[in-house]
């Protein structure tokens, strides 16, 4: 895959990339229409060595104000990618 920008270039980045990052802990399991998943929180965490941290932010601003994190979920991730404010 190619991209194409105006704003800015990156160095060669593969278009995908497999995670295998299983949560050992309960509390980061869900399931999704009947699909065991990871939780949206987790997941936020466990993208935090590749997406850019800004938009990493984003993600999880989003994510607050659709209700798919609460406030106490919204603080655990900043703490694990290492937001201060």
């Amino acid at each position: 895959m190619k991209a194409i920008t105006t704003a800015r270039t990156a160095a060669l980045i593969p278009y995908r990339r497999l995670v295998d990052s299983s949560p050992t802990d309960p509390a980061d399991l869900t399931v999704y229409e009947g699909v065991p998943s990871a939780t949206v929180a987790r997941a936020l965490i466990d993208c935090r060595d590749m997406i850019m941290h800004d938009r990493l932010l984003n993600a999880v601003c989003t994510a607050k104000r659709t209700r798919l994190l609460h406030a106490r979920e919204v603080q655990r991730v900043l703490d694990a990618i290492g937001h201060d404010g």
